[in-house]
């Protein structure tokens, strides 16, 4: 990668457009990450509802694989 083009990757999240997409990406995995946790406990109580628990999984794994994928 040529310098010029670091320095704007360095100073993209610095910049509103940046941190603005920055702070709603990490709103949007904090919110599924609770749905996750409170859907398991949920689903402690009520063992039924692991029906609806296990597919949110398989969905929040091909999240992470899509994000981590850049």
């Amino acid at each position: 990668m040529t310098d010029d083009f670091k320095n704007y990757l360095k100073s993209y999240e610095k910049s509103g457009k940046g941190a603005e997409k920055k702070q709603r990406k990490n709103s949007t995995k904090a919110t599924l990450l609770w749905i996750l946790f409170g859907g398991f406990i949920v689903s402690c109580i009520l063992p039924v509802l692991f029906v609806l628990w296990i597919p949110y999984l398989i969905f929040l794994f091909f999240y992470a694989g899509r994000e981590w994928m850049g």
